[in-house]
């Protein structure tokens, strides 16, 4: 009964305060992706990014696009041509998991799950869909002060493996025949992180954001970041815009609120070490608006 009762608080909880919530532990509208591949008289280069909202079946996706700019040669001639695709939907869960919707079938796809990559240890099987290679090692990359796990299987180059809250950096368990589709620049709130041999990633093509009601430099000073994440006692909420006019509120998934305060500065450091280990949900109230991230206690 006591089961019962904390599952129906829980649901009710969820809807009634995290309805129409954008989650944004790992992704948010400055979120972009930039990647290239290439072959025999081809190359590509490609950006992906988020232009605006939108609901559906009461969850609210990123609108994602990818902007292609491609270089064909045959013989002497060479065509260029410059594509845009999109939008697809994809959405970030309490729990880190991205899902895209399927919009044939009007339902969620998981495509990536970051608890996965957090908890991969050598020896264990690839987490990744139809996977024939094991985890071999695994490495640590800042994005800027932020640390993001990233595993490799036997294939060890600069632009292999998966990385935690990015995605797939290049080939996982096999190369490719001719070419495979490397990242090579990925960035969130004006902080950039490159792979690989070193490219210019000016030289992508540049998302155009028609959503009347983004603004990315808006956007990057509205968001906040909680670092280190995964944490053991303490942990900071940066910001360039947290202002004593917002709080903080902290909570378990199972919608306990275990602690709370007044945001005092831009990079507010916090004392968790009396919680227990975890996952809790980090809630920053303020301007009648809220949003939530998610962090580890380890």
């Amino acid at each position: 009964m006591r089961r019962l009762i904390l599952i129906s608080f829980f649901v009710f909880w969820i809807n009634n305060s995290f309805s129409q919530t954008v989650y944004s532990n790992y992704l948010d509208m400055t979120s972009e992706w930039r990647y290239y591949a290439g072959g025999f008289g081809y190359s590509s280069y490609y950006t992906i990014y988020f232009d605006g909202y939108e609901t559906i079946n009461g969850y609210v996706y990123y609108k994602k696009y990818r902007k292609t700019l491609s270089h064909t040669s045959f013989f002497r001639n060479t065509t260029t041509q410059l594509s845009l695709h999109g939008p697809y939907y994809i959405r970030e869960d309490v729990s880190g998991k991205f899902y895209i919707y399927d919009q044939n079938n009007d339902q969620d796809v998981e495509e990536f799950d970051n608890q996965q990559i957090i908890n991969a240890q050598i020896g264990d099987i690839f987490p990744e869909f139809g996977a024939t290679c094991d985890v071999e090692s695994f490495e640590t990359n800042y994005l800027g002060s932020v640390p993001l796990k990233r595993i490799k299987s036997n294939i060890d180059c600069d632009n292999c493996g998966v990385i935690e809250g990015i995605g797939k950096v290049g080939p996982t368990c096999e190369q490719g025949i001719e070419a495979n589709t490397y990242l090579k620049c990925y960035s969130k709130q004006g902080v950039e992180i490159q792979f690989g041999t070193p490219m210019d990633c000016d030289s992508f093509p540049v998302p155009v954001r028609e959503s009347l009601n983004v603004d990315d430099n808006e956007t990057a000073k509205e968001d906040f970041i909680l670092y280190p994440n995964p944490t053991k006692d303490i942990f900071t909420i940066m910001s360039n815009s947290l202002s004593a006019e917002n709080k903080y509120e902290i909570h378990t998934v199972m919608g306990r609120k275990v602690k709370s305060g007044t945001i005092t500065s831009d990079e507010q450091i916090i004392d968790i070490s009396s919680l227990s280990n975890g996952v809790y949900l980090i809630k920053i109230i303020g301007n009648n608006t809220s949003k939530i991230r998610r962090l580890i206690k380890k």
